[in-house]
């Protein structure tokens, strides 16, 4: 481990920035026992690191080319000779192999299977709610996720040690298991994150039963958290979506992750990702297979059955109902899978520049690990540091992780006795000017960090700015039109208007405005665009017909929303009353507030004195900046 640093942001350009300073630190300290003509010691280690792995960021990405860019920069200051290589030479000493670390593959493979399941649950479910999801008075346990990861994260807060100390049923819930003769096997959802899902899953289908026991029949639903747990835990869906993710953690990630982190060659697991690449092709296109992986009859991998495993035993029994929602939920995620390898590992399957290795290859990445847990470690170490003892520095915690996994107490004991005293009364002598190096790059980092606030804020300033001119020329446009809220108001629009230009240019205003001052989304974003894209690849504009129908799809969907105005605490009820509107200095108009518009609540439609035209403005915010006044007549 070279160093542990404070950084000004987590660019890619900063990271290699940081690097350079550790690699200068060493350099600097030894320069004296290496001599002065010799070769910097940080340079050397720089020349000897081969081979990166990374979880494929985009910061990483851009720090991986930076840092190959910079290795190639300082080989003719390292290499003797350099400059009179072939170019074949050259290239061959700047070469360096990055890698993607295995068990980051298993947070993408959760990361697809909960994307899939959000996709299945709503098409399944033709956009309906399920379980807790139709109780507003629950939408507090509610995220953008599916109801299985739901089901999940709720169980482990009402049944997990430590995790709900309030709503929570830990204790009631383990002396229930106990009269059965079982033991809790659920977990608190924060633990090891890499396998989490599918672990979680694995222990909440085996307790299924049991926890649907217990809350009807033993504790009751006493709060909401137990409530919304009774209620999903009893959806054929949910649960299918449990079983899925159960089995794959049976039969595919726990597999894979022990193979992972057993020592090895890293090219030694490119088998062993085809064999789970082929596998999801095969499931996911031959429905025999796929029910044959229900079963637990069709595994990637040899795996074993354990007569006693328990929860192997459950997800195997008969589960019909279940199983038909399961099957075709299995072979979607099993499609996800096999893109998300195609996408992630490509290098290490069959075409891929890590899939038949030379002995070369071999030899050059045979220091290699299958996996990047070591820095994971590292920085849970400092996390538990830094909450230990939230005052110590950061270089003491540099100090205090170095030393320890560098092994520098060990090393220190192999040393003579006389070696091993001087080298400490020098580090004692160093102390104070390592210290205050510290604290002059902590103040030359805050510095830069302030002068970037500045320069964010700036440029916050300035797109706000041209935000509001924006929304000013969008607001302009629709006074010219109007705002069109029904299909009949559309209509009525289009038929003043003269030519398809003239009609194009109308609509193209309601989409924008509706998309950027408005706010509104929709399900397909491609009802905001003014073209599409042709067979030839060439973008065509749509006709004034297309857009219409897409201008419909938005005032259908925002009269599925509030139409009547609601009342809120500290905001005045305004339809019905009349006001006065101030745009300007002495800009005043008086009007009345007729509606609502349909999907926006802050936004009504006014008719001013004076002027047949109907107009929509945000009049709750005009309200609380002081723009509009009630006028009691």
């Amino acid at each position: 481990m070279l160093g542990l640093r404070e950084m000004l942001n987590k660019s890619g350009a900063c990271t290699l920035d940081t690097m350079k300073e550790i690699l200068h630190d060493i350099s600097e300290h030894c320069k004296n026992l290496e001599g002065k003509g010799d070769k910097g010691p940080g340079l050397k280690i720089l020349n000897n690191i081969k081979c990166t792995m990374s979880d494929r960021a985009s910061t990483e990405k851009h720090f991986n080319n930076l840092l190959k860019t910079y290795h190639e920069e300082i080989l003719p200051d390292v290499i003797d000779g350099f400059t009179e290589m072939s170019a074949d030479e050259r290239e061959l000493c700047g070469k360096m192999h990055n890698f993607f670390c295995g068990l980051h593959l298993l947070v993408a493979i959760a990361d697809v299977c909960e994307e899939t399941l959000k996709k299945f649950q709503k098409n399944f479910l033709d956009g309906k709610d399920i379980g807790s999801g139709t109780k507003p008075e629950l939408k507090r346990y509610h995220k953008s996720e599916s109801g299985t990861l739901r089901l999940l994260r709720t169980c482990s807060k009402s049944f997990a040690r430590g995790e709900d100390e309030k709503s929570g049923v830990f204790l009631p819930w383990t002396t229930f298991l106990k009269e059965k003769k079982e033991k809790n096997r659920i977990t608190r959802f924060k633990h090891n994150r890499f396998n989490m899902i599918f672990m979680s899953s694995s222990a909440l289908f085996y307790h299924h039963e049991d926890v649907s026991e217990f809350l009807d029949s033993v504790h009751g639903t006493t709060n909401d958290l137990l409530r919304a747990v009774t209620l999903d835990v009893k959806e054929p869906l949910i649960l299918a979506g449990v079983k899925v993710l159960a089995l794959l953690s049976k039969f595919e990630t726990s597999p894979l992750w022990r193979l992972i982190e057993t020592p090895g060659h890293i090219l030694s697991m490119n088998a062993h990702y085809n064999t789970l690449s082929e596998f999801f092709k095969d499931v996911s296109e031959d429905v025999t297979s796929a029910l044959k992986f229900i079963q637990g009859e069709n595994t990637p991998f040899e795996t074993q059955i354990d007569d006693d495993d328990k929860v192997l035993k459950k997800l195997l029994e008969g589960h019909n109902s279940l199983d038909e929602i399961a099957l075709p939920l299995f072979q979607h995620i099993a499609t996800a899978i096999r893109g998300l390898f195609l996408r992630m590992i490509p290098e290490h399957l069959p075409g891929g520049k890590f899939w038949d290795p030379s002995e070369e290859l071999l030899d050059e990445t045979k220091s290699v690990k299958s996996h990047n847990k070591m820095p994971e470690f590292v920085f849970g170490q400092l996390d538990h540091l830094i909450s230990f003892r939230p005052n110590a520095s950061l270089l003491a915690n540099e100090s205090f992780i170095m030393y320890s996994f560098n092994k520098t107490g060990k090393w220190l004991e192999s040393l003579p006795e006389e070696e091993k005293e001087r080298l400490l009364n020098e580090s004692l002598k160093e102390g104070r000017e390592l210290r205050k190096t510290f604290k002059d790059r902590i103040q030359t980092i805050a510095a830069m960090r302030l002068r970037e606030q500045k320069r964010k804020k700036q440029e916050l300033e300035r797109l706000e700015r041209e935000r509001m001119k924006r929304a000013e020329e969008l607001t302009n446009d629709i006074c010219f039109y109007g705002l069109w809220q029904t299909e009949g108001q559309m209509d009525e629009g289009v038929s003043h208007l003269q030519g398809e230009k003239e009609i194009c240019s109308a609509l193209q205003a309601q989409l924008k405005f509706r998309k950027t001052v408005l706010k509104q989304s929709h399900e397909d974003k491609k009802v905001f665009n003014f073209s599409v894209k042709s067979e030839s690849g060439k973008y065509v504009k749509l006709t004034s017909s297309e857009l219409k129908e897409n201008l419909k799809k938005l005032i259908k969907k925002a009269a599925e929303g509030l139409t009547t105005e609601q009342e809120k605490t500290g905001q005045p009820l305004l339809v019905g009353k009349k006001v006065e509107h101030t745009f300007a200095k002495d800009d005043v108009y008086r009007g009345e507030v007729i509606s609502v518009v349909p999907g926006f609540p802050e936004w009504y439609n006014i008719k001013y004195e004076n002027d047949s035209a109907i107009y929509a403005y945000n009049l709750q915010l005009d309200y609380k900046n002081g723009d509009l006044k009630i006028v009691v007549s």
